[in-house]
């Protein structure tokens, strides 16, 4: 039988999908589980510079919230290519610092990380529906100080992330450009290779929100993670509440361009 991209993409989701719910469930046996809750600020930029390539820039904030307290800040860029039958490809890379592990008490350690990542997309109209597949690999380059005893360590770490999500207009229409759209997704990341850590799980995202498209230029979003994430104890897991806005800008070089040459 002879795969196709958009097949073979949807077997590797499926794939890493159902292995990671097998691990999850055997992680979750005889652990501890410490709760937190937390908010993330999100600012996204888009530039269309045809109607196949785009370049993304992202800024994010993450704060826990009670008390207030930053946790991390996370820069990403990339670019983002449309390929045929709703498959898309976007390499890129991230820069994340790590201030404070945890919402009270002192410090104990601070974190860098440099990150390459490549990520592979498939998108499908289901009636009123849209299938959001997605998997990739991150690349990161890790760099850690204990701030009692100031020693520094780096270390490698290859992650994989398979997300499945599902879109629908509740208001509006796509083309319109102001649709009032629901999601609710699952994404699971798996360590393939740590250089500190044996453990192969890193963390679930279960998520719903709503985003809104204000205009063909500026967009909303607000969405609610229950995320289970390992730490560095092996028998510590992290279950926290987040929440997320997030505030989209689009410019369309294409459009310009398009204008100059008319």
């Amino acid at each position: 039988m002879n795969f196709t991209k958009k097949q073979a993409l949807i077997w590797l989701v499926l794939i890493n999908f159902f292995t990671a719910t097998e691990i999850l469930a055997q992680s979750g046996n005889k652990k501890e589980f410490v709760h937190q809750s937390m908010y993330w600020i999100n600012l996204s930029e888009k530039i269309l510079i045809s109607p196949t390539f785009t370049w993304n820039v992202d800024f994010q904030e993450r704060r826990f919230a009670f008390p207030d307290r930053q946790n991390q800040f996370l820069m990403k860029t990339g670019a983002q290519k449309k390929l045929n039958n709703g498959l898309n490809i976007s390499p890129g890379v991230a820069y994340r610092w790590q201030t404070a592990n945890q919402p009270t008490g002192p410090v104990t350690s601070k974190s860098n990380e440099i990150r390459l990542y490549q990520d592979f997309a498939y998108k499908k109209p289901l009636n009123r529906w849209i299938l959001n597949l997605q998997t990739g690999l991150d690349e990161r380059f890790l760099s850690n100080r204990d701030m009692e005893s100031h020693i520094k360590t780096n270390n490698f770490n290859l992650r994989s992330r398979t997300r499945i999500e599902f879109e629908i207009i509740i208001l509006g229409k796509e083309e319109s450009g102001n649709p009032l759209k629901a999601k609710i997704a699952e994404e699971f990341f798996l360590n393939l290779y740590h250089s500190d850590s044996p453990s192969f799980f890193d963390q679930n995202r279960i998520y719903g929100g709503l985003n809104y498209q204000l205009s063909p230029h500026f967009g909303m979003e607000i969405i609610y993670y229950y995320n289970l994430q390992k730490t560095q104890q092996q028998n510590t897991l992290l279950i926290r509440d987040m929440l997320k806005l997030g505030i989209q800008h689009t410019i369309s070089l294409h459009n310009r361009n398009q204008e100059i040459n008319n």
